[in-house]
């Protein structure tokens, strides 16, 4: 861009000398974060994700091993390994109490502690190198502000991890034995990262703009601001508030903006030192994601695949689609129906696991209409009479696998509402092994499956399933409760503990009962049951929990208080290992 009035080197210019380029460099030299040097604070930041993604994998790694030790050896862990462990899973699996919660969920999306606090000291990181070296500016005309510089690298350092964070199919979730839904929290904290350390570099610049000839100064000021235009677009569009409103319309104004981003900012930035090397691997991350899920996305669906779907009496959708895909308990996939919204996608948890057969099988969801697309399903069921049948694309599957729950001696099992479909599998693989004599080997000898619904409508379609699972086991290996909240009794209470509350018969359900399979009206007091399991059961114990927010930050903190007792060594429990998963991400 060229100004009339530009200052020349070696003279002065509104009261300031305008040095030579020699005399700007020699300054530079003489002073801390000359221009060229200033790439470093970008390595700073590349080590940063580095170790924290290498202690990530040396935990997974740590945990996959002695996960296959156990069911090789049946052997035990030292008392200070597993002191360590729950110490870092009470870091874990605290969180928020969602009555907090529920006020800051709109304008964020709030983790557990451990996230929290990796996001914290990420925080911390990025504004103690910008802001503790006080060298914020240089007299004007002497060069570009050290803080804009510094924050600049930061925020370009980031860039490559932001986007592998947002990809279903990740490294780091493969490092790490992380689901990419729960690395969601994550991306978002390190978008803000990115947005903040922006925000620190625009406004350092515009100081230093502002000193010397204006904010539009050079071609690199008018980039920039352009730049700024969609970043603030995607933060600001982002938030829980206005993405929970309408997310099929978000995602394709957010991959939009991102392609606007990535253009603006590679003008912005192109061959700025080593600008460069951080874009191409920015785009080279967005392309490994992009083929390998469209590739994994073409492969599966070689043969099309056709859902049946009917309504059931309550007005959730069941849906089974056969397939010759391959699964893992607590896995789901994501659907595409090209009759109903072409361009739009949702994600479903397989309600049954997969059997050992290579034959065909059935892919079986229970699905609860609601806006948007599900909505849109619903209403193509009811015009096609109570029932139709839709050519469908599947994608994954994805998640963590609850093949780990083997490796455990005891599983306590959650779920409210549709939060069975991730429950259930991991349960009726338990189950059946506790039957089978052959196959992989399983160390859970005891489980128990606490089903909240609203109504009992909601659990017809999996009590057979759950029966026939049970069918031959004693009470003591296997206990099963549906627990209805909305119909009345006089006998049960809300808020009761499960060992408290009377079944339709009035009944007590005593510890002693012998019956394996009851339904029960009352709403359980899951931090109780939670706890007094953990006092019962000894050995290693596992939870799983899918449900509402509300549910599953009470499971959460009910595990967390547990790893307390564990490291007091008041609990009978040796271990508590916590899978939980919400309705949505």
């Amino acid at each position: 861009m060229h100004y009339p009035d530009s200052p020349t080197p070696g003279s002065y210019y509104n009261g300031h000398y305008v040095p030579t380029s020699a005399e700007r460099t020699a300054y530079q030299a003489a002073h801390i974060d000359a221009w060229a040097k200033s790439i470093k604070y970008g390595y700073y930041g590349i080590y940063f994700f580095a170790a924290t993604i290498f202690v990530g994998a040396v935990v997974n790694l740590y945990f996959i091993w002695e996960r296959r030790r156990r069911l090789a050896h049946g052997s035990t862990t030292s008392l200070i390994v597993r002191k360590a462990a729950a110490f870092g899973r009470w870091v874990a699996y605290l969180r928020l109490p969602y009555a907090i919660d529920r006020w800051i969920a709109p304008l964020y999306t709030t983790g557990s502690l451990a996230q929290t606090m990796l996001l914290a000291f990420a925080f911390t990181f990025c504004t103690g190198w910008c802001f503790g070296i006080t060298y914020w500016y240089r007299p004007a005309f002497w060069g570009s502000s050290p803080l804009g510089l510094r924050s600049e690298w930061l925020a370009m350092a980031m860039l490559p991890f932001l986007f592998v964070l947002a990809q279903k199919r990740n490294l780091i979730g493969t490092f790490t034995g992380t689901a990419y839904e729960k690395l969601q929290v994550l991306h978002q904290g390190v978008a803000g990262l990115h947005f903040y350390m922006s925000l620190v570099h625009t406004g350092a610049m515009a100081v230093r703009g502002a000193r010397e000839q204006g904010l539009m100064q050079s071609s690199s000021y008018l980039t920039g601001w352009i730049a700024l235009g969609p970043l603030v677009w995607l933060c600001v569009a982002s938030l829980p508030v206005f993405r929970s409103k309408a997310y099929e319309g978000f995602w394709f104004l957010h991959l939009f903006a991102v392609i606007v981003y990535l253009t603006t900012l590679w003008y912005h930035v192109v061959d700025e030192l080593n600008s460069n090397a951080y874009m191409y691997a920015t785009f080279a991350v967005f392309a490994y994601g992009f083929t390998i899920r469209m590739g994994w996305l073409l492969y599966r669906n070689l043969t099309l695949h056709t859902a049946h779907i009917e309504t059931s009496s309550t007005g959730a959708l069941l849906l089974t689609v056969p397939t010759r895909m391959r699964w893992t308990p607590g896995q789901h996939v994501v659907l595409r129906f090209p009759g109903v919204r072409p361009l739009e996608s949702h994600p479903f948890t397989m309600a049954l696991p997969a059997s050992s057969s290579e034959e065909e099988q059935q892919l079986r969801f229970m699905v609860l209409p609601r806006d948007g697309f599900t909505g849109a399903l619903a209403r193509k069921v009811v015009q096609a009479g109570g029932s139709t049948s839709q050519r469908v694309l599947i994608d994954g599957p994805f998640g963590e696998s609850g093949l780990t729950f083997r490796a455990y001696d005891s599983a306590l099992l959650l779920a409210g509402g549709t939060g069975i479909a991730h429950v259930l599998p991991i349960f009726t693989d338990l189950v059946a092994h506790m039957k089978s004599e052959q196959g992989s080997r399983s160390l859970c000898s005891r489980v128990e499956l606490i089903w909240v619904v609203r109504t009992i409508g909601v659990a017809e379609w999996f009590i057979k399933d759950i029966q026939n699972a049970i069918s031959g086991l004693s009470h003591q290996q296997v206990v099963v409760r549906i627990m209805v909240t909305t119909e009345e009794n006089s006998g049960s209470k809300d808020g009761d503990s499960i060992d408290d509350v009377k079944d339709a018969d009035g009944q007590e359900d005593a510890t002693n009962d012998t019956s394996n399979f009851r339904v029960l009206n009352g709403r359980p007091d899951l931090a109780s049951l939670v706890h007094s399991r953990s006092q019962e059961w000894s050995g290693r114990m596992a939870v799983s929990s899918c449900g509402p927010a509300s549910f599953t930050s009470d499971v959460c903190n009910a595990c967390a208080n547990v790893e307390l007792n564990i490291l007091a060594g008041t609990a009978k429990c040796d271990e508590l290992f916590l899978s939980s998963s919400l309705y949505s991400w």
